[in-house]
């Protein structure tokens, strides 16, 4: 089980549950497989049958593979599946419009779904690589077409190391799935680089910090010209949600809704991240959190910064920010303009929050 503590102003404590599984069921899982399966369960992303039984072995279809992708990501989901072989009494209406909102998964034509289709490799190959911005920069129609550019791009990243099945057109199981977002939950962060040979190389961050790559087989969209920012980006889903609220409290007095600065929002994940080091207003270097705009090189007349730890979703932290007069302030202050919304989640899965505000 993992323990988290919020603060804000208060303490919380949360303690996430656990699902028990027989040893029959796992007698047949590797190490690996055994400790997938476990993030999958503490994590709500896959959960038991009514008789008690996980059935690591079972297939997935498309709708319940969505539905773990939507639970991974924390996704509000709010409306429901257009599609014809989709009403809205089906169990997994509103994961399926969740999943098509954000992109990750498309129809089959003719405005079907087919939702109890069974999940391949190849389907999953393009979904994860989607989640995790690896085709930012890759032009897939240059770099082999579907399904091969993203069956590359999923074997570079290692995101089938582990599953039993990884082949073209193998469906997949749950243990399978369990391992695809372990893996995946594993990347912090991926970049391009030309070698002076100018052979393309692509390069793997882990959350342990260790690094890994290859030279790759892909055609970038601009040669030369590639980002060396990383592509992962987890968060999404809970910087909207901020964002939404924010506005929302703002619309409610009146005041203008802050927009997204793009450099703003990465100066806010630095902060996030030096949280773990030091929970403090004060940087790690004992400088003031002012110096984080400068250092991005951003030019504003007024700044302001609210800091959160151990909260486990966007709505948990808004309502304590909320709660706490300081914080409001800031959330409520009408010559703000922009905000940059940072997350970081430490290995322990303590997470760390940050609202930058400036005027500009």
């Amino acid at each position: 089980m993992k323990r988290f503590l919020g603060i804000v102003l208060t303490l919380t404590i949360l303690v996430s549950g656990t699902i028990c599984v027989s040893a029959d069921e796992t007698a047949n899982l590797s190490t690996e497989q055994k400790i997938a399966l476990e993030f999958a369960m503490d994590e709500g992303i896959i959960g038991g049958y009514p008789d008690g039984t996980i059935v690591p072995y079972g297939g997935v279809t498309r709708a319940e593979f969505i539905t773990m992708i939507v639970r991974y990501m924390g996704y509000e989901t709010n409306e429901y599946a257009t599609f014809d072989d989709v009403p809205k009494t089906f169990w997994a209406s509103k994961e399926i419009a969740t999943g098509v909102k954000y992109g990750l998964i498309d129809g089959m034509g003719d405005n079907l779904f087919a939702p109890q289709s069974n999940v391949k490799v190849e389907h999953a190959a393009k979904i994860l690589t989607a989640l995790k911005n690896f085709t930012k920069d890759v032009d897939i129609e240059k770099s082999g077409g579907w399904p091969e550019a993203y069956m590359l791009l999923a074997e570079y990243a290692e995101i089938f190391a582990g599953t039993d099945h990884y082949e073209l057109g193998e469906n997949l199981t749950r243990i399978d799935v369990a391992v695809l977002l372990y893996n995946v939950s594993q990347l912090e962060k991926c970049w391009f680089e030309y070698t002076q040979d100018n052979q393309l190389c692509i390069y793997f961050e882990k959350t342990d910090k260790t690094n890994f790559g290859y030279y790759c087989g892909l055609t970038l969209k601009e040669k030369g010209q590639i980002s060396d920012e990383p592509l992962v980006e987890t968060f999404d889903a809970e910087t909207d949600t901020v964002l939404e609220i924010v506005n929302k409290e703002r619309a409610g007095k009146g005041y203008a809704a802050l927009e997204i600065d793009v450099t703003l929002q990465k100066a806010a994940n630095q902060r996030a991240k030096e949280l773990a080091e030091k929970f403090s207003h004060e940087r790690p270097d004992g400088t003031s959190a002012t110096t984080v705009v400068s250092e991005f090189g951003i030019k504003c007349t007024m700044f302001g910064e609210n800091i959160a730890m151990g909260q486990t979703s966007a709505r948990q932290v808004m309502d304590e920010w909320l709660d706490s007069p300081a914080h409001r302030e800031n959330i409520l202050e009408q010559e703000y303009n922009k905000i940059g919304i940072g997350v970081y989640e430490d290995a322990d899965g303590i997470k760390y929050w940050v609202q930058l505000f400036i005027v500009q």
